[in-house]
């Protein structure tokens, strides 16, 4: 009866040796564990906590981190920008037209973007709509600029959808 009751802390404890000793994540990384991404505050022997991007702290023990993928954005070069979204399949109508619209919509920040980093991926088409990324990469890491020039980018791709009258699900 005992051995069935810790078996969760002793499975997790085993675990937390592991990632100790892991080059997975640390302490400050900024990763995707399930559906929850944050940035990791503390790892204990039993459970690691992270800050989400809503400021909630949020605690996951080493038995669910070990069975769910883990992204780790941090490892990846952090200067490249990345912005997903679904578009109506109506609304697009040339995808070349699209890449070249959200370039010149942030046109004004061209000398903070390396050149020929500009990327439009077709992520998923679905029967009604289509997933995509846009990705670009700043020349020098500047989580200001890095802001501003997402929030350019995404505000021009809601404009665009709410002149075309459709709305992204």
């Amino acid at each position: 009866a005992i051995a069935i009751i810790i078996k969760d802390f002793i499975f997790d404890f085993l675990i937390g040796l592991y990632l100790s000793f892991s080059k997975d994540f640390e302490i400050g990384d900024y990763v995707k564990i399930g559906t929850t991404k944050g940035r990791i505050i503390e790892i204990n022997m039993q459970k690691v906590r992270f800050q989400n991007d809503d400021d909630d702290i949020v605690i996951i023990p080493h038995s669910k981190i070990y069975m769910n993928e883990i992204i780790n954005y941090t490892k990846r070069d952090i200067r490249l920008t990345s912005i997903d979204f679904q578009l109506d399949i109506n609304v697009v109508v040339n995808i070349q037209h699209l890449e070249d619209e959200l370039i010149k919509t942030i046109d004004e920040f061209q000398e903070f973007i390396e050149e020929q980093s500009y990327n439009l991926k077709v992520i998923e088409m679905k029967r009604d709509c289509i997933d995509f990324k846009f990705q670009y990469t700043i020349k020098l890491l500047d989580n200001e600029m890095q802001r501003k020039i997402r929030k350019q980018t995404i505000r021009a791709i809601i404009n665009s959808i709410s002149k075309k009258g459709n709305l992204p699900r």
